[in-house]
């Protein structure tokens, strides 16, 4: 219901630049306040532009996990680490 022009403007997935810094994106897939069809759309868009970056979609965890204890989300904070971690392809 907002003004379509300043949905553009911030929409990050239409702002990638090849100096974008490696990204890990993550969302639930049980998450009722953010869509993950938005960051599943940030790792196609980043994928078009060859940028570095891992996805991980965990089946529960909703919004605001925080580190995800308890659901299939606990351990991403770990999995975001190693991933930084690693040297760039």
């Amino acid at each position: 219901g907002g003004e379509e022009g300043l949905r553009d403007k911030l929409s990050v997935d239409l702002h990638l630049t090849q100096d974008f810094p490696k990204t890990f994106l993550w969302t639930c897939l049980d998450d009722s306040t953010v869509p993950p069809s938005n960051t599943i759309r940030m790792s196609k868009a980043m994928e078009e532009k060859n940028l570095d970056y891992k996805l991980k979609l965990y089946p529960t965890g909703e919004h605001g996990c925080c580190l995800g204890t308890g659901t299939s989300a606990e351990g991403w904070i770990n999995e975001m680490a190693e991933f930084m971690k690693e040297e760039e392809s």
